[in-house]
């Protein structure tokens, strides 16, 4: 918890400890209780949540490099794409031949996963 508080990560992939066939940890007397480990995991991924969405209010008014993937699978008028850190942002746009290409936008909305932006013409 102090690691995630003190570092701020962006994003964090995180997983209940589970006993691996073979190795030493597996062995060991004393494993901890599925409901303490499931209680940590929880609390872990709360306070993760809140640091990501602390880190995605860091973008608004910025604007960022885009790499478009494509249309946006929940909203057909929004293009998707990925920026160098992997976060999500979506953007208006009725340009069919971004996808694949690098783009400008202006961060205007930034929830936990995902940034909102414009299309900032060069």
């Amino acid at each position: 918890m102090d690691v995630v508080n003190e570092v701020g990560f962006e994003n964090a992939f995180m997983f209940m400890y589970s006993k691996r066939t073979g190795t030493p940890a597996a062995t060991m007397g004393e494993q901890v209780d599925e409901q303490i480990k499931n209680e940590r995991l929880q609390q872990l991924m709360r306070l993760q949540n809140m640091k990501a969405k602390e880190e995605s209010q860091k973008y608004l008014g910025k604007i960022v490099k885009v790499l478009v993937e494509g249309p946006s699978r929940k909203n057909p008028e929004m293009l998707t794409g990925r920026s160098s850190t992997h976060k999500i942002v979506l953007f208006k746009s009725d340009r069919k031949d971004l996808k694949g290409k690098f783009v400008n936008t202006r961060i205007y909305d930034a929830k936990t996963w995902t940034l909102y932006g414009e299309l900032v013409e060069e």
